[in-house]
């Protein structure tokens, strides 16, 4: 079965029309998916919460059979849950309070790892609860989401599984109170282009001059933001300060979350598939020069034949009639030759550049690149704003953006940051907040 959805998968991206090539992308996606829960259960490895997940962009006519459909898999929950006289909002919030108060047993280290599913536009409006997952896709967004937890699901040693989470009778049900620490601002933010959003599940070479273009001058804007950042602004390479590494080094990473496509939890050992990338969209946008030197060579060679062959007109008979024909299959083969070199340095750097280009395809989706106050760059929702908050939680690894409402904060989304992501909200001082 992976190998029969992979090789159709490569078929499907050759479909032209996109919304064909999307839908028959997430009908595979499908399959692979339903495949995987029939291992996972065979080998008694699976929960509600990774159901959730793996099934979190099917879809039902009724809402509500987006959950009640899993009871019979998992034994976390029993078959007094499926009540189709609640609301699918109330079904939401009971399944959300099961999670985060334990009854159901977190697939990775941490109960609050469940908020790391939450997905927004760009321009929504946050009800309350915020804190609330819901399991369906929103409605107009786009792309496979992947949770940050997925890549830095809280654990031992890093983090110790005790958060302190309480639901104050005094609030109302739609409040919660959590440990934690609001330690930042988000000061700049850069959206990624829209081509990248509308065509992540095809191959970077299929992208049109106009679409690598657009990421081209994202990358010279988000450049010119990091200039101001850097310690010497003279250098190019300058210290980034949480990790000591160079800036340019700490770029790259935050575009990829730091993660590698073969091993999800390993971190890039260098930068090479990055900047193969980049040579990639350099040369895809430069295939149109090079097209044209290719046929001024061959123009020239071919308006070469009559003029060498008039040369040796009266010096060489052989000369005179075999390079009218000579010339000529030397262009053939100078454009056989060119081609399958080209070809062939595409197919080099389009494999190099792979392990990039899919984490950094998978990360970006529902994403914007940001720096905050203090100089941190990474990866926070498209529905964060400047002058958000970001913050930790008592036990997870992962950073939240928050946004102040009244006297506490509505919860924006999972972010990844550069430099804070293994363990480093210990070392804040928390306090309770108030999460609406």
């Amino acid at each position: 079965m992976t190998n029969c959805v992979h090789k159709t998968l490569a078929a499907v991206r050759a479909i032209e029309d996109v919304h064909v090539r999307r839908s028959a992308s997430f009908k595979l996606l499908c399959a692979s998916v339903l495949f995987s829960i029939k291992k996972a259960r065979d080998k008694a490895e699976i929960g509600t919460l990774k159901l959730l997940i793996r099934t979190r962009w099917f879809d039902a006519t009724d809402r509500r059979d987006k959950v009640f459909a899993l009871v019979g898999l998992t034994s976390d929950i029993n078959q007094s849950f499926v009540d189709y006289s609640k609301s699918y909002e109330d079904l939401m919030r009971d399944l959300n309070l099961m999670l985060l108060e334990g009854r159901i047993k977190p697939t990775w280290g941490n109960v609050l790892d469940v908020l790391s599913l939450i997905t927004r536009e760009e321009d929504d409006e946050i009800a309350e609860p915020s804190w609330v997952v819901d399991v369906f896709k929103p409605q107009n967004f786009e792309g496979s989401y992947t949770p940050v937890m997925g890549g830095y699901p809280s654990k031992e040693p890093h983090i110790q599984r005790k958060p302190e989470l309480r639901f104050p009778e005094e609030y109302g049900p739609e409040c919660l109170r959590i440990r934690g620490t609001v330690f930042d601002t988000i000061a700049h933010t850069a959206p990624f282009p829209t081509f990248l959003r509308e065509g992540g599940s095809q191959p970077v070479g299929t992208y049109d001059l106009q679409n690598i273009s657009a990421y081209r001058d994202w990358l010279l804007r988000v450049d010119a933001i990091l200039e101001t950042q850097r310690t010497d602004t003279t250098d190019a390479d300058s210290m980034y300060r949480p990790t000591g590494e160079s800036h340019n080094d700490a770029f790259w990473r935050t575009l990829c979350c730091n993660r590698t496509s073969t091993y999800g939890l390993k971190t890039p050992t260098d930068g090479s598939s990055y900047h193969a990338f980049l040579t990639n969209l350099i040369i895809l946008e430069a295939s149109p020069e090079f097209v044209r030197i290719k046929r001024w060579i061959l123009g020239v060679a071919t308006a070469s034949s009559p003029t060498m062959a008039y040369y040796f007109r009266g010096r060489n008979w052989f000369l005179r009639y075999a390079l009218p024909f000579a010339v000529p299959l030397f262009a053939i083969c100078f454009n056989v030759a060119w081609s399958k070199a080209w070809e062939s340095w595409q197919d080099h750097l389009h494999i190099k550049q792979r392990d990039f280009q899919t984490c950094h395809m998978a990360w970006m989706w529902g994403r914007q690149f940001a720096i905050t106050e203090q100089g941190l760059i990474g990866l926070v929702p498209v529905a964060a704003r400047v002058g958000d908050s970001v913050g930790f939680f008592a036990g997870c690894r992962v950073p939240y953006a928050l946004r102040r409402r009244g006297e506490g904060y509505v919860l924006i989304g999972d972010s990844y940051l550069h430099g804070v992501m293994d363990g480093e909200g210990e070392k804040f001082e928390t306090e309770m907040l108030k999460i609406m």
